[in-house]
């Protein structure tokens, strides 16, 4: 019976630990550095379109794990992958050269505590990366410059998202993060 009782609760313990979405611009003009990305074994990355050009997503050979988006041309087109084994994954998009990365899976360091009331995000004012925490599934981040332009939408289906700012211009952006029903807006500084 303890036996049962221990496996259980490792068992819950290892469900219970927090994923987090981590959401990379994807297109010409954009900063090459910000393709790579390092992140725990569980996360999702979504490519998010960020020019008119036509795009995908695809694992080079020798990739942990394989994968491939569909052809997509368009702002606002996206691709979410979510990575289960530990490993290096280079991947490049087959129209342009420019566009390749490595997604860095390490072994989960940790649980995330997700008790907030609603949510929280640190840092602000940020440099280079925005963290949203929720305490439900966050179903979606926009986010706005201060002239009500649309600068990212996507879904996020984590409690955590990430939102990786290096490349946005100084200023104050509002970003709207729905989750659980819930909306909520929260100014950000982009320093």
């Amino acid at each position: 019976m303890k036996k049962q009782l221990l496996f259980s609760l490792l068992l819950a313990a290892t469900c219970m630990q927090a994923q987090t979405t981590h959401h990379v611009n994807w297109g010409l003009g954009e900063n090459a550095a910000q393709f790579s990305r390092t992140i725990e074994v569980g996360d999702t990355v979504m490519w998010m379109w960020t020019s008119p050009h036509p795009h995908n997503v695809t694992s080079n050979t020798g990739s942990t794990e394989t994968f491939a988006s569909s052809n997509f041309t368009g702002i606002g087109n996206s691709y979410s992958k979510q990575f289960t084994l530990e490993g290096t994954n280079p991947y490049r998009c087959t129209f342009h050269s420019s566009m390749q990365g490595v997604i860095t899976v390490t072994a989960v360091a940790g649980t995330n505590d997700h008790r907030a009331t609603d949510f929280e995000f640190y840092p602000n004012p940020v440099n280079d990366m925005l963290t949203i925490n929720a305490a439900q599934v966050i179903d979606r981040v926009e986010v706005y410059d201060m002239n009500g332009r649309l600068i990212m939408d996507s879904p996020s289906g984590n409690p955590t998202s990430i939102i990786y700012m290096q490349n946005y211009n100084a200023g104050t952006y509002l970003v709207k993060v729905t989750a659980g029903g819930k909306v909520k807006t929260l100014s950000v500084i982009k320093q």
